[in-house]
This record gives structure tokens, sequence and C-alpha cells, in this order.
């Protein structure tokens, strides 16, 4: 379980947060990223539960944010608040994500339940936004 936690994640950072374990459960957190990276990326990990969460992209600015690289796996648009695969029983509650060229992305995740997620700037560029 990760609980009543902050992360702040340099710009060097390409992810914040990984989950690669099943049963995981994050809840009452904040974690900000670079704009250029991923928040919370996920797979194989059946069972996790993201609640009371806050992921929010910085150096997102009016002339524009920092670029998401080219190379992968960002292929230069996948700079995702969240992002997982492959992972049942997914649950996403009271979730707020900001500033990422996706706000929550999830593929091949069965039985996934989302309920109140706020996204604000969904930004791209496309495919992404």
């Amino acid at each position: 379980m990760i609980e009543n936690y902050y992360l702040f994640s340099p710009p060097d950072n390409d992810t914040a947060l990984k989950i690669t374990h099943k049963n995981v459960t994050i809840r009452n957190v904040v974690i900000h990223h670079a704009a250029n990276s991923r928040g919370i990326y996920f797979w194989d990990a059946d069972g996790l539960t993201i609640e009371n969460v806050e992921v929010i992209a910085y150096g997102v600015h009016e002339s524009g944010p920092m670029p998401c690289p080219s190379r992968s796996p960002f292929n230069g648009y996948n700079c995702n608040n969240i992002f997982g695969y492959n992972s049942e029983n997914l649950t996403i509650k009271n979730v707020r994500v900001e500033g990422g060229s996706k706000g929550i992305s999830i593929q091949e995740c069965e039985g996934a339940k989302l309920e109140n997620v706020i996204a604000k700037n969904v930004r791209g560029p496309y495919p992404a936004g």
C-alpha cells in the first residue's frame, strides 16, 4: 500500500511511480511529474486500486509544454498522467489528472472501473489529447 504520500519526480525521471505487483493500493497520494514524463505507469498489476489521487504534470506553460520525447516508450505523445495495461480488476476512483498528453490511458484491463475522474488540460499532441 502506498498511502498519504507526496511524490515529486525530477525532470530526468521517465516515470514517477511504477507498479508491477498485484493487489496494490495507492490512496491519498499527490504526484507531480515533468510534462515530458509519466506519472503512474503499471502493467501486470491485477487488483490495483488508485483512489483519492492527484497526478499533475509540471512544466506546462502558456508557450507550450516541455516536448514529449520521441524515443520509446513515449513516441512523441505518451507522456500520460496515468498509463497502464494488462491489469485485471483495476479501480480508479476520485482521481484528478492534469497536464499530461493523455490524462488516463488503460489498455487490456478487463473489469476496469473508473469513477469520479477529472482530467484538466489534456494536451496531446495527436493521437493523444
